[in-house]
């Protein structure tokens, strides 16, 4: 994502510890370390500073994970590209969805401590096959999922 790894390093320059909770595998750890250290965003650890799929409660949801991230750190915003990304009670059908996340006390948190980003990798938006949106220099293979190419 343009401007990512400038984000990324402005952060780190004022103090601020960037953590990725993502539902990687643990299988993957390396990997998922080594990818986000090749795009230029710098170190993460796994359990310090990366959190897979599993490494708290053993399940794919993130909220175990953000609560464990806000034990060890003072939380100052969360980035992500679909709802989960903020809290797994975003359940259900679109509208049931947009109604959650439009309420008043979600609502606010939009643009103010919440940002929800485009996925520049996947979705509907994009155009181009799976070597223009994945070249051969940037993919990686997930060894945990069993789904990666």
């Amino acid at each position: 994502m343009p401007g990512a790894v400038d984000a990324i390093a402005a952060l780190r320059r004022l103090g601020v510890t960037p953590v990725v909770n993502t539902n990687r595998v643990a299988a993957s750890a390396q990997a998922a370390q080594a990818a986000l250290a090749g795009v230029g965003l710098g170190g993460f650890r796994h359990g310090e500073t990366l959190f897979l799929a599993g490494d708290v409660d053993g399940k794919r949801g993130k909220d175990a994970r953000r609560q464990e991230i806000a034990r060890r750190f003072c939380v100052i915003a969360m980035v992500g590209d679909q709802l989960g990304d903020f809290s797994d009670g975003f359940r259900g059908d679109p509208p049931v969805r947009r109604t959650l996340a439009t309420a008043p006390a979600i609502a606010r948190l939009w643009g103010h401590g919440w940002f929800l980003l485009p996925n520049p990798v996947y979705g509907s938006g994009l155009g181009g096959g799976w070597d223009q949106v994945f070249p051969l220099d940037r993919r990686w293979i997930d060894p945990g999922d069993g789904r990666g190419k």
